[in-house]
């Protein structure tokens, strides 16, 4: 033999021994490896045929296609195409099988193209991630059912402050409404326009701290009252400052009465001192308040409430937000829930005017409107039976 060649029966024997050792790696894996010719399986190791539940021997030559549900189908066949072809040599997806028994197999998978005995082929490897689905599953559901129990701890404390204050009822759930409207119209992700909606049940939280008959005070407050009136901004973010939401609950709360030219409360922040989500509040509390009745004066409609908005755009008001509110109302037909200011109870005619009245247990506060004053004052609160109907007021 000439110097420098190798022996052809060595070279055969190291090559037999690489291909004992790669055949040993690949038929102990844990992991499911198979390797496809056109859409025909060539090579499926043990641990993939235990996977899909056939026979290591059967699945040889098998259409992979014939495995698959039907609904899935051409997802593969598209795949299988891309792949062959070049535009993604390498895919990592997730899918479903169907098992000999009938059962279907959630599986994960890497597939990459190759060149196998002269032809192209696509090797890959195959798991059962049914377990993993079935955890995700219920990390869901338990993620769904904590949500759930927050949302009905805010509706608790929210239906609290309605109780204090009447006027109040119903302002908060309109305004998340409107707000959560305007994100979605900004196009803030899903999250975004939720948290907007649960801040919005929220933004008044802090009057709950606030004198009760200042809240239905008829006729305006006085100075030093109004400044009292005005620290439920602050009120707001010591309550809800120590529960971690995922969303700037506190901050818009405490934020929500600023403005931009800096003319709001309580820190009297500018522009984009002020976070989004206060920015958008601020028009949605507006409009709505402007809406409604109030003790100290009637509603002053719609109309008005969206000339205010339109007026200070981009000087109060969030320039993109207004712009956003106004197209909901003029160009999307939005409307302002039509419901009672109380909450859950029914309007009632007394003197000509309808106005809500509330039950609380066996107590009854009536609303009614002064026929020679525009506002609407707190006449009486009583304690009734349940039945007992209502009587006007002297």
């Amino acid at each position: 033999m000439a110097a420098g060649q190798t022996d052809p029966w060595f070279t055969r024997q190291a090559l037999e021994e690489s291909e004992q050792k790669f055949r040993a790696l690949v038929e102990q894996s844990i992991t499911g490896i198979y390797i496809i010719i056109g859409d025909k399986i060539a090579y499926a190791n043990p641990r993939c045929a235990e996977v899909i539940n056939y026979p290591q021997n059967a699945l040889v030559g098998m259409s992979l296609l014939s495995l698959v549900p039907e609904t899935d189908r051409a997802e593969i066949a598209e795949r299988m195409r891309r792949a062959y072809s070049g535009e993604e040599k390498t895919q990592r997806f997730d899918g479903h099988l169907k098992r000999r028994d009938g059962s279907i197999l959630d599986f994960g998978a890497n597939a990459t193209l190759i060149n196998y005995q002269g032809q192209p082929a696509i090797i890959g490897t195959l798991q059962d991630i049914g377990d993993r689905k079935r955890a995700q599953e219920r990390e869901k559901q338990y993620f769904a059912q904590t949500e759930k129990a927050m949302l009905g701890t805010i509706d608790a404390v929210s239906a609290m402050v309605e109780m204090r204050d009447p006027y109040t009822a119903g302002h908060e759930r309109r305004v998340g409404g409107l707000a959560a409207a305007i994100g979605t119209e900004l196009g803030l992700s899903d999250s975004e326009v939720k948290g907007l909606r649960i801040i919005g049940g929220l933004h008044d939280i802090g009057k709950i701290s606030v004198p009760a008959e200042f809240l239905s005070k008829p006729g305006r407050l006085g100075a030093a009252e109004f400044e009292i009136v005005k620290t439920h901004s602050q009120n707001g973010y010591d309550i809800l400052g120590t529960i971690d939401f995922p969303w700037p609950v506190a901050q818009t709360v405490l934020e929500h009465h600023e403005r931009l030219d800096g003319s709001g409360y309580p820190q009297g922040l500018k522009g984009d001192a002020i976070i989004l989500p206060a920015r958008i509040l601020a028009i949605a509390d507006t409009v709505e308040a402007m809406a409604s009745h109030w003790p100290y004066r009637a509603a002053r409609g719609i109309d008005e409430a969206l000339q205010e908005i339109e007026k200070y755009s981009g000087i109060r008001y969030d320039a993109n937000a207004a712009a956003a509110c106004l197209r909901l109302f003029r160009e999307n037909n939005y409307r302002l829930e039509a419901k009672s200011i109380i909450a859950g109870t029914n309007t009632r005619r007394v003197h000509g005017s309808f106005l809500p009245s509330m039950r609380c247990g066996s107590m009854e506060t009536l609303f009614i409107r002064q026929p020679a004053r525009r506002h609407t004052s707190l006449v009486r609160t009583r304690f009734v039976p349940q039945l007992r109907h209502l009587r006007h007021a002297p």
